[in-house]
């Protein structure tokens, strides 16, 4: 049965390995095993919360980078309800609310807005207080995203 199963995946996935390039087309199909083909195909490391389940559709005929199959990964997982984070060479996933709490990444770079995860952007405020700019646009923030400020170092921490 598991044969079968690897070998159904297989045919779904339809990975076209010429030119690093990767066929995804999935029809609603269950989030681990889209997680499991990406991770054997580009040997990336996973490491999948027990909760992360749910389903996706992608549906794209032409092969794309593997850098694409990322970002369209990490948005399935988003609309899902979950998030990715990078620890060291593995890639954790669980639910964004978790991740923000537990294995958000900080940095004072600003983050690329592909592939979405959740990220910690310490930006330090120049010319105006944190303070002002927290009170104009907490509102932007995302439902599972959070703004806070160090008022001490005028620092934004979104």
């Amino acid at each position: 049965m598991k044969f079968l199963t690897l070998t159904l995946a297989a045919f779904i996935v339809s990975w076209a390995q010429a030119d690093n390039k990767i066929k995804m087309n999935y029809n609603n199909e269950d989030l681990i095993k889209v997680i499991e083909a990406y991770s054997k195909v580009t040997g990336q490391k996973f490491v999948v919360d027990p909760s992360v389940r749910g389903k996706v559709s992608i549906f794209l005929q032409e092969p794309t980078s593997v850098e694409e199959a990322f970002n369209l990964l990490s948005s399935a997982l988003s609309v899902n309800g979950y998030a990715i984070s990078k620890q060291g060479d593995t890639m954790m996933i669980k639910s964004a609310r978790n991740i923000q709490r537990d294995l958000i990444e900080v940095s004072t770079e600003r983050p690329s807005l592909k592939p979405e995860r959740m990220y910690t952007w310490v930006y330090n405020v120049k010319y105006i207080s944190a303070g002002s700019i927290n009170r104009d646009l907490r509102i932007l923030v995302s439902k599972d995203g959070e703004m806070a400020v160090n008022t001490d170092t005028n620092q934004i921490f979104y």
